[in-house]
């Protein structure tokens, strides 16, 4: 039996620099991450019960920090449930950004790997018809997601989540709710891009670990896949077969799915019009973050 277990874990949101927090985390001696980024234990593996989650983290020794990262843990409340379960005192990090930008950076990403068909504003559309009748709530909930693709290239029964992943005071209610704030910490990607050094060191102090450690390599770690290569082998094998065989493969073939995030959003950006439009459904919710934070985030209106 595995006794080595997790005491923090990053939540996302989704595009939210997850990646790259794990990344920089890593280079801890101190700090243990999972070698696979995404367990997705507490969605889609939670069946296979807590010592398969555990066996992510066995090869942990001495580190006084132990964690791992999965995005969709952040706005599903099932998950939510599920962590307190086991983990009651568990360290939970939480990274926001402008939600327009996360929104359009979450569907450019599923566009690029031909997984989303519809245009963002479409998908929008889509995701705020599905609000009205869609619930990640309890064991229903994630009964919903973990069926959300099955029926991928039929239009609205995908489940879109664009939206409620950048609803940032919905996240924390629900995370308030089943944990002590003080063991919840949320940083901005915009403070995080400006003071590395200053955002890095208190999330150092947070998990109880050496606040003078210089992360060594910063380089952002955001990637697109490669839409064309990712494209053709979705016609050909489906998405099912390409996410299983991208992560299972060598890393030089998992590598080739990918190009830096760069090359992407030189040729696509967001137009005026569908920044408006997606900025009027965060009005409301960004002014429900200032209220529940304290914080003037005029900047993202």
């Amino acid at each position: 039996m595995n006794k080595m277990q997790p005491n923090f874990l990053i939540l996302g949101p989704p595009k939210c620099a997850s990646s790259s927090l794990h990344f920089y985390l890593s280079q801890h001696p101190e700090v243990f991450m999972s070698k696979v980024k995404e367990t997705n234990f507490f969605t889609r593996d939670y069946e296979k019960g807590i010592e398969f989650y555990k066996s992510y983290f066995s090869q942990a020794t001495k580190e006084k920090a132990i964690g791992e990262s999965t995005p969709s843990y952040s706005f599903l409340p099932f998950a939510a449930d599920r962590i307190q379960k086991h983990y009651p005192d568990m360290k939970l990090i939480l990274c926001f950004r402008n939600p327009v930008e996360r929104a359009f950076s979450n569907w450019l990403m599923l566009w690029d790997a031909g997984v989303e068909k519809a245009t963002f504003r479409e998908a929008l559309e889509i995701n705020l018809k599905q609000m009205e009748y869609v619930s990640f709530d309890g064991e229903q909930g994630a009964n919903i997601w973990n069926n959300r693709v099955h029926n991928i290239d039929k239009g609205e029964k995908w489940v879109r989540m664009y939206i409620q992943a950048g609803m940032y005071s919905e996240i924390l209610k629900v995370y308030f709710q089943r944990f002590k704030r003080e063991n919840i910490k949320y940083i901005f990607m915009e403070d995080f891009k400006s003071d590395f050094d200053a955002s890095i060191q208190s999330i150092y102090r947070f998990i109880g670990v050496d606040d003078s450690f210089q992360v060594p390599v910063k380089e952002e770690q955001n990637y697109y896949y490669n839409r064309k290569l990712y494209r053709s082998l979705n016609r050909i094998i489906g998405i099912k077969s390409v996410r299983f065989i991208s992560g299972v493969l060598p890393k030089e073939f998992r590598n080739s799915l990918k190009q830096k995030k760069n090359k992407v959003k030189k040729t696509i950006t967001i137009s005026s019009q569908d920044k408006s439009f997606a900025a009027h459904i965060y009005r409301n919710e960004i002014e429900e973050l200032e209220k529940l934070l304290n914080k003037n985030l005029d900047h993202w209106k």
